[in-house]
């Protein structure tokens, strides 16, 4: 079922913003079709069907995204107008939405949404949220590249969702190691911890939770996909210089569907 197909499930059609507008100028915020309610976190033990993510096959998964998305699309929520600020205020470019980043307080995974300038972004794109397992679920595992960033938070990149203006997820992509300043491990430990990537509590203490139960059950969906981005992002490195080449940014894509 096409993504779009879903959202209609609610008879809410789901609409996005204008393009982004110049470098360090205020950003459009993505407009709704009618107020949105308050965001209600998403409570995944409220269904019995439901699943513990480890023992979730990706058509379950499937499902339960399906079902979580048209909930959101009744509300009249994307899951990155769940995250923006509501109008009339705006947001800005680089700027991480929730500031602080959504950390589930359990599996210590992290996510967060922002959008770069419209020259560095692919036509139609909006934005995007990128998502982290933490460095502790790699102890003894020998990183390939550390972050040369001052303080820099202690996570491990696993992918970038991007959504277009039109308001849909459009792809997968893994980017280089100087793009979010991580500890870069290869890609067979990272995918053998794909099951430890919970998100289901991340943002709860800001009445975002359903965002991240939205991503959670999308990587579990998409563990195929990423499976094949992580080994494809592997190769890449292996074709530029290396981790902190500027000129090598986004370094494997793949599609992402309902």
């Amino acid at each position: 079922m096409p993504f779009a197909a879903c959202a209609a499930l609610a008879v809410l059609p789901w609409r996005a913003c204008v393009p982004l507008m110049k470098k360090d100028m205020t950003v459009a915020v993505l407009l709704q079709p009618r107020p949105m309610a308050a965001a209600r976190p998403w409570q995944k033990r409220q269904d019995a069907a439901l699943l513990p993510n480890e023992m979730m096959e990706p058509h379950v998964a499937r499902e339960q995204l399906l079902l979580l998305t048209a909930a959101m699309a009744r509300e009249g929520g994307t899951p990155p107008q769940r995250v923006l600020p509501s109008p009339p205020a705006s947001y800005r470019q680089w700027e991480h939405y929730p500031k602080g980043d959504a950390i589930d307080p359990v599996s210590k995974a992290r996510w967060f949404y922002h959008a770069h300038p419209p020259q560095q972004r692919d036509p139609g794109e909006h934005g995007h949220f990128h998502i982290f397992l933490p460095l502790s679920a790699f102890e003894g595992v020998e990183a390939l590249a550390a972050p040369q960033k001052e303080k820099a938070a202690k996570v491990v990149h696993v992918a970038a969702l991007s959504f277009g203006t039109d308001g849909l997820p459009s792809n997968w992509c893994a980017t280089n190691q100087w793009v979010t300043e991580e500890y870069l491990f290869p890609a067979e430990p990272i995918i053998a911890r794909l099951d430890q990537l919970d998100l289901d509590q991340a943002g709860e203490d800001r009445g975002i939770a359903d965002v991240g139960r939205w991503l959670t059950l999308a990587i579990t969906m998409s563990r195929f996909e990423i499976t094949q981005l992580l080994r494809a992002r592997d190769h890449a490195l292996t074709q530029c210089d290396g981790p902190r080449d500027r000129k090598a940014e986004v370094l494997a894509r793949q599609g992402f569907a309902l």
